[in-house]
């Protein structure tokens, strides 16, 4: 499968040049995030500044072998700068789901373990092309429900200080819901997935959409990329299914 992105001004190709770096590399990694869900959707529908990669737990640091390239620095625990491209690096170790499910008590935390690991399980390796000018690169990406699980985990799990991205998280799951979702698939493949991710992603949106304060500070963060488009009955209806279940 080739994907043709539109409209990037430079900025996705760098952040896929320093993915395809970390991914030819071992252990095995995939692209999550905004970047992941703009490859999905085939166009720049919003700014991102990074690239956020899952990449399995190994005796192999990842880091440390980035940060022995010439063109690469540490600019966090797990953060680098690969040709001036940021890239966030999320470990994902093994999941039992029995112990996943008795001894993590907090559903966000469960939610942020359960869809990390499916996302790297199950992602796809593409072609995704940016232009103008042509250039392909093969690279393993997650795929849209696992996308929209981690996203999920990104909405309800920012931590203070982090709340500034909730407007980017919601306009990435509304994006995802209105083109994956408009039958219900989507949503199947949520209830389908293990460790309960269906469960974990319709109740953390439903406190979400529940908690009024949030839900209209991200609202209105979201309009910072969609404009006055962005509302509250959109995102119902994008969401209606993952609602409903």
């Amino acid at each position: 499968m080739t994907i043709h992105i539109v409209g990037d001004d430079g900025q996705i190709g760098l952040l896929l040049d320093a993915a395809a770096i970390v991914q030819n590399l071992n252990p095995p990694s995939a692209l999550v995030g905004g970047v992941a869900v703009i490859c999905r959707l085939a166009a720049v529908h919003r700014i991102t500044l990074d690239a956020d990669t899952v990449v399995e737990q190994s005796d192999t640091d990842i880091v440390e072998i980035l940060t022995a390239r010439a063109d690469t620095t540490q600019t966090d625990a797990r953060t680098v700068l690969i040709g001036g491209a940021k890239v966030e690096i999320i470990d994902v170790g093994p999941v039992d789901p029995a112990v996943l499910a008795d001894q993590v008590d907090d559903n966000r935390e469960r939610l942020f373990v359960a869809a990390h690991r499916w996302a790297l399980d199950t992602a796809e390796t593409i072609e995704v092309d940016t232009y103008p000018p042509s250039r392909v690169r093969r690279l393993a990406v997650a795929i849209p429900p696992a996308l929209a699980a981690t996203k999920t985990h990104a909405l309800v799990g920012r931590r203070p200080g982090g709340e500034e991205k909730a407007g980017s998280d919601l306009t990435d799951i509304v994006a995802l819901f209105e083109m994956f979702d408009r039958d219900g698939e989507l949503t199947g493949q949520l209830h389908a997935a293990p460790y309960d991710l269906g469960q974990l992603v319709a109740g953390q949106l439903a406190g979400f959409l529940g908690d009024p304060q949030r839900r209209t500070r991200a609202v209105g963060l979201a309009r910072q990329h969609l404009g006055s488009a962005m509302t509250l009955e959109r995102i119902e209806t994008a969401l209606a299914h993952v609602l409903s279940r």
